[in-house]
């Protein structure tokens, strides 16, 4: 293993001065395990109306429409009463749509999401960004992480159930796509529900108890911080805590994944989602298409232009 290791060191030291790497899916298995109907019976989304679903022009742009749609959601114990809300950008013409699913990041104004759903849109793919719940950083606490993930998993499966009341979109062609907290998002939804068919999932990973106990990412450091505190804990501690508490997990489910049906894409010298557990999460999934940057975290937007392509393309392969 060490071995192998120092060959990937290599390979991205030279990647420095060349660009990335890009590895083919090469699979262990023949096709994913088959999710037990258990777990499917408790990722249900829930009962509600799609159709009740309140929609608001946001923008006409050339090529595409973006509308907001205010849906609402199912109630759990955390948050009450709400809604989800997404923006819905649809392309121009008649034909039935592919459609994107965009998970968001864990915090900004959206940009990266709307970066990509007007990219796709531009080239003929349906865009759908779902916000994130508002107040959601202010939820996290230690007894309720894994509830607020299990929860985003039946929220998202809301946001498929409202896609296919659309006419305008081809249900049999839905991906979905995120970066870092939303391909996290995207690693749990993707084995959960089989309306996906493709997903590209950047800087994501799987381990959620070593990720929140080691990110260094500042809002997860700073919320660490204050929950070290509170349940005076140390750093070993508060990991055993979330190892016992947290089920919902991209690597409790990632046997589930059909690797043919993924496209990884992870940054070398990340340490916001750690490196090592973005690869780990890959071989659980059986070795997907995997793009490995020689970058951090944020650096990684250096090759922005590249990922959105290789993005694209993999959804027109996958989606025909």
């Amino acid at each position: 293993m060490k071995r192998v290791r120092q060959m990937i060191g290599l390979i991205v030291c030279a990647g420095m001065f060349s660009g990335c790497c890009h590895f083919s899916c090469r699979t262990q298995r023949a096709s994913p395990l088959p999710l037990p109907a258990s777990v499917a019976a408790e990722f249900a989304s829930g009962k509600t109306r799609p159709s009740a679903a309140h929609e608001t022009d946001l923008a006409a742009k050339d090529g595409y429409a973006v509308t907001r749609i205010d849906l609402p959601a199912f109630n759990d114990r955390l948050r009450g009463n709400r809604t989800i809300a997404l923006d819905f950008y649809l392309p121009e013409g008649s034909d039935r749509r592919p459609v994107i699913l965009v998970l968001p990041t864990a915090g900004g104004s959206y940009q990266i999401e709307s970066h990509f759903a007007s990219y796709f849109a531009r080239h003929g793919l349906a865009a759908v960004i779902v916000h994130r719940p508002e107040k959601f950083s202010g939820l996290i606490r230690l007894e309720t992480i894994d509830a607020l993930f299990k929860q985003s998993v039946r929220d998202h499966k809301l946001v498929l159930d409202w896609i296919e009341t659309r006419p305008e979109l081809d249900t049999g062609r839905i991906g979905v796509f995120g970066v870092s907290l939303g391909a996290i998002q995207g690693a749990l939804l993707t084995p959960l529900d089989p309306r996906v068919r493709a997903a590209v999932l950047g800087l994501t990973g799987g381990d959620l108890p070593y990720l929140l106990t080691y990110s260094t990412e500042s809002g997860v450091s700073r919320r660490r911080r204050e929950i070290l505190r509170e349940h005076k804990l140390t750093l070993p501690e508060l990991h055993r805590k979330l190892e016992a508490t947290i089920t919902c997990d991209p690597d409790a489910f990632a046997a589930y994944v059909d690797p043919k049906e993924v496209l990884l894409v992870l940054a070398f010298c990340d340490t916001t989602v750690p490196y090592k557990k973005g690869w780990e999460l890959r071989e659980k999934m059986g070795k997907p298409e995997t793009i490995l940057l020689p970058t951090g975290h944020f650096t990684a937007l250096l090759y922005l232009p590249y990922i959105q392509r290789q993005a694209r393309e993999f959804f027109q392969k996958k989606l025909n």
